[in-house]
């Protein structure tokens, strides 16, 4: 089959189905469109999220009270205990070379 011949037969269906064709069209141009909304939102919110953190700088350290990490096949037990932060610990980590400030906080 020619190509003029393919363009003419498919110029004939979407000129003699006008109806199926603005449909088609529609939903295409519907797809597009929220695919593109969907991509922007997604890159707004990896900007923010970066942006975000960039505020805190790059000379901050945040310590969290959690869980004490093994490595290898530790007692499971022991892997579980949660340890808390206390004053103390921040008196501590004050004392270390290069701290400049502390700032523990009460959740």
């Amino acid at each position: 089959m020619k190509t003029s011949d393919l363009l003419q037969f498919t110029l004939t269906v979407f000129v003699r189905h006008r109806w199926r064709t603005a449909m088609l069209s529609t939903c295409v141009a519907l797809g597009v469109a929220a695919v593109v909304l969907l991509t922007s939102l997604g890159e707004s919110a990896r900007r923010y999220v970066a942006k975000e953190f960039a505020m805190l700088g790059s000379d901050m350290l945040i310590v969290l009270p959690g869980k004490k990490q093994t490595s290898g096949g530790g007692i499971p037990m022991y892997a579980s205990t949660v340890r808390d932060l206390t004053l103390e610990d921040a008196a501590a980590i004050k004392q270390l070379p290069g701290v400049t400030a502390v700032a523990p906080i009460i959740a």
